[in-house]
């Protein structure tokens, strides 16, 4: 009788059942042991090396909005630098993801065509992996963000465009479906949120592709991405999250505050970058010399 082959449906819960009874065979399996060695070797040497400055139009960013996609290939303003408890985050989030490929090779699920190269309408990109034959992109997230993939409210609140990067890689491949694999870096749960086929085509990703071609081309800066939004009800105006994480901001606001520019005020739950301020905040506020 042959090994009935896993479906990629039973993933979350196979994992979980594997933490916490070990592998059915007494021991991990070598082969998926050095694989995730070699990933995590990788991922610290990517963050031990000088980055290159990519400025090419990639499958992974074609959900982005069209002024910072812009500003990510035709800009040339200094960009805020991330700093280093930053890139730490983004370090371990690696890591994280690398855990959960190996913990699904682990679990008895097949794992093919890892950093596959794609291409669609000319556009390069490499997805995560498949997993039982459907594509699928691996992600850390916070709580916050984990929730979105958790009860799948994502492609409602999108601001980094996840879902266009997935359906890049499924379109590409040549398949009609795809997957998020998402673990929540705080608490530790993980999830699967599966893409339909109409999700994916309802996109119109060559047709987002022919786009952005035309606006990297262009001299004219598109419009902003976003409108900043009430702070409060102090009459103040912040930037929404989509425009805070975002390394053009302080460029792109540069006429904020009747041409002083955002100005970053330091709440308990993190910075604000307000573009009016009607009530000065009663919090510190960074200073550009601060900043830089």
């Amino acid at each position: 009788m042959g090994v009935i082959e896993k479906q990629i449906g039973t993933l979350v819960d196979d994992i979980y059942e594997l933490l916490e009874k070990g592998s059915p065979s007494g021991a991990p399996t070598q082969q998926y042991l050095d694989e995730f060695a070699e990933a995590v070797k990788q991922a610290a040497a990517s963050y031990m090396t000088p980055r290159e400055d990519k400025r090419t139009l990639r499958l992974s960013a074609i959900g982005k909005p069209d002024r910072k996609l812009y500003y990510d290939i035709r800009g040339t303003h200094e960009t805020e630098k991330f700093k280093g408890h930053e890139l730490f985050k983004f370090f371990y989030g690696h890591l994280i993801e690398a855990a959960l490929i190996y913990l699904a090779k682990e679990a008895g699920h097949k794992v093919e065509d890892e950093q596959k190269e794609v291409v669609l309408g000319g556009v390069v990109g490499h997805m995560d992996c498949k997993i039982d034959g459907v594509v699928t992109d691996v992600k850390s997230a916070s709580t916050y963000s984990f929730r979105k993939f958790k009860d799948g409210t994502l492609e409602e609140d999108d601001a980094f465009g996840y879902m266009e990067q997935l359906a890049g890689y499924v379109t590409a491949d040549g398949t009609n479906e795809g997957a998020f694999l998402a673990a929540d870096k705080t608490l530790g749960y993980i999830t699967l949120l599966r893409v339909s086929e109409d999700k994916i085509t309802g996109l119109k990703l060559e047709d987002r592709i022919e786009h952005l071609k035309e606006v990297v081309k262009s001299d004219d800066v598109p419009p902003r991405c976003y409108d900043p939004i009430p702070e409060g009800k102090s009459g103040n105006l912040t930037l929404p999250v989509g425009c805070s994480y975002c390394s053009h901001k302080f460029n792109c606001y540069d006429d904020a505050n009747g041409g002083v520019g955002l100005r970053t005020f330091l709440y308990s739950t993190g910075p604000k970058y307000l573009t009016h301020v009607e009530k000065e905040p009663n919090v510190m506020e960074v200073t550009f010399a601060q900043r830089v």
